[in-house]
């Protein structure tokens, strides 16, 4: 199984088993390869769609600080959507550039945000996995 075809089909499973409606035939060899032919991305429309990204990543709050290394007072940590501001026609990333303070985004919000950005989003998907496993293996042991 090529690396590519992999990586899709555990953050598949994952989703799947986190509530993502997916139809089986997605798990089958064919249907995958077709997904997978280099020059059409045909699995963007999955991996980039939000229903897949709740499950897959979850809608637990990350916490983004500026100033994480220093030593300050608790400050008010404020909660972004960034989906919701698109909808409310704001600039969502404009905020977070701009922000001395604090902010908390849905998990899901921020990994599709880092995989628009990467030049590969199946390897940061990839290395999203290594890291979901280990903490797995380290939950069992």
């Amino acid at each position: 199984m090529n690396l590519d075809k992999d990586i899709i089909t555990k953050a598949f499973a994952i989703a799947k088993r986190n509530g993502f409606d997916v139809n089986e035939a997605i798990f089958t060899d064919a249907r995958t390869d077709s997904w997978l032919i280099s020059d059409q991305k045909n699995y963007y429309n999955l991996i980039f769609d939000h229903r897949f990204a709740k499950a897959f990543y979850g809608k637990s709050l990350i916490t983004i600080d500026p100033y994480l290394d220093e030593e300050e007072e608790e400050r008010p940590i404020f909660q972004i959507d960034l989906v919701r501001s698109i909808e409310d026609e704001k600039h969502p990333i404009a905020g977070l550039i701009y922000m001395d303070e604090a902010v908390e985004i849905p998990a899901w919000q921020y990994h599709l945000t880092h995989m628009a950005l990467s030049p590969s989003p199946i390897d940061y998907i990839g290395k999203y996995l290594e890291e979901f496993e280990k903490i797995e293996k380290d939950i069992k042991n």
